[in-house]
């Protein structure tokens, strides 16, 4: 899937708050790697699996 920040956005108030948000689901997707010592290389990096996540609004966190 291709991201568009456009996408992100419906999620997010801002483009701040889109990086807030990513950097935080990023920095959980590295520690379930490290629990788990599973990589996710073949879904891709974790910026990208982060932003999907975000455009597909399977994140619960939405900030105002």
């Amino acid at each position: 899937m291709d991201v568009a920040i456009e996408d992100c956005l419906k999620n997010a108030e801002n483009r701040f708050a889109l990086v807030h948000i990513a950097s935080k689901r990023v920095k959980q997707i590295d520690r379930e790697n490290k629990a788990t010592k599973i990589r996710t290389e073949s879904r891709g990096k974790d910026i990208v699996i982060a932003l999907e996540e975000i455009a597909l609004g399977k994140t619960r966190e939405k900030i105002e």
